[in-house]
């Protein structure tokens, strides 16, 4: 008979157990994937986030949230989690349905570019949009403003590159505007632009989605879009047109387009409204109304809007007041249609 060389095994006997590796969860990986779960969130909100820095106060404080939210967004667009995070909106119901009732030509003829707005002023002379440009002699373009300019001159450079008769300077700028010229100045800017050999001969200007915010006057700061804020915006309005419009250069001044929120459209419509009045004041600016370019057919703001084959497209970023690249591709399509008009350019 064996003898066992050990007490028998009882499922129920008290002893040292050994440690369940699948049960022992760590602290430092539950503080790593809480920390990693932050930074995804914030990743797939960046556009919110800048929205939400840029409507701080101006000082300190906005500014080093908006840069530290700029350069979230910067990685999220580098990583395409913001086109991932409207994939999320659209599955789980949180964006608009498409609606596929507006069909316009992917090059809009000038009557499209705006009822009620001022009309195409007649073409400049020769030395200020060249006619017939070649691919010696080409079409100088520049594009500056805010973050909206930073995208329609992404849009210019993808439609334009093959032409050789054209040449784009896309100089957009985000998070600046006309309220904060101690944050930049784009007075000074300009005319550093107008200085350079050779200048440009088309100047296509974007302003006021980054505008809604505080404005230092000679009385001091006034609240955004009160009496004394509009007034001292339209003479910073004024005084850019003026600074063009004496360079004789074909100027094309771009109003903002529909936004989703219902509050930030009026702010938006405000600033068109300066910008059409003011452009009329200082020929030969041409003041582009951008709404119906991405409106519905009702006239209202859409996240889709369809092709030429009528499929639907996205034309707006997740924040609803940024464009997507077919956005951005669209008025540049519409504003290059006047400018090719002018020029020659078949």
């Amino acid at each position: 008979m064996t003898t066992p060389s050990g007490p028998p095994s009882d499922p129920n006997a008290q002893g040292p157990r050994q440690p369940n590796a699948g049960r022992n969860v760590k602290p430092l990986a539950v503080v790593a994937a809480t920390v990693a779960a932050i930074l995804l969130t914030a990743l797939l909100n960046c556009e919110q986030l800048v929205t939400t820095a840029k409507r701080l106060p101006f000082g300190t404080e906005r500014t080093i949230a908006l840069r530290i939210a700029e350069d979230n967004r910067d990685v999220a667009r580098f990583l395409w989690l913001d086109r991932t995070r409207h994939r999320l909106d659209v599955a789980f119901g949180h964006a608009p349905s498409p609606v596929p009732t507006f069909s316009p030509q992917p090059s809009p003829s000038p009557s499209t570019v705006p009822s009620g707005s001022p009309s195409p002023s007649p073409s400049p002379s020769p030395s200020a949009t060249a006619s017939h440009p070649t691919a010696t002699h080409p079409l100088r373009l520049y594009i500056g403003g805010d973050s909206m300019a930073e995208q329609v001159g992404e849009g210019f450079l993808q439609l334009e590159a093959p032409d050789k008769r054209v040449r784009v300077q896309a100089d957009g700028r985000a998070s600046t505007g006309l309220t904060r010229p101690d944050y930049f100045d784009w007075p000074a800017r300009l005319m550093a632009v107008l200085a350079e050999k050779p200048a440009p001969q088309v100047l296509i200007m974007m302003f006021g989605a980054n505008d809604a915010q505080p404005i230092m006057t000679s009385h001091g700061p006034a609240g955004a879009g009160s009496a004394a804020w509009r007034s001292e915006y339209r003479s910073r309005v004024a005084r850019v047109m003026s600074l063009l419009a004496a360079s004789g250069d074909d100027v094309y001044w771009l109003g903002q387009p529909l936004t989703r929120s219902t509050s930030f459209n009026q702010y938006m419509s405000m600033l068109d409204a300066i910008y059409s009045s003011e452009a009329s004041q200082h020929p030969p600016l041409t003041f582009v109304d951008t709404r119906p370019l991405l409106a519905d057919s009702h006239g209202h703001y859409a996240d889709y809007l369809p092709d030429r084959d009528g499929s639907p497209v996205l034309m707006r970023a997740s924040d609803g007041i940024h464009l997507s690249l077919a956005g951005t591709r669209r008025v540049a399509a519409a504003v290059m249609a006047l400018i090719k008009k002018r020029s020659g350019l078949s």
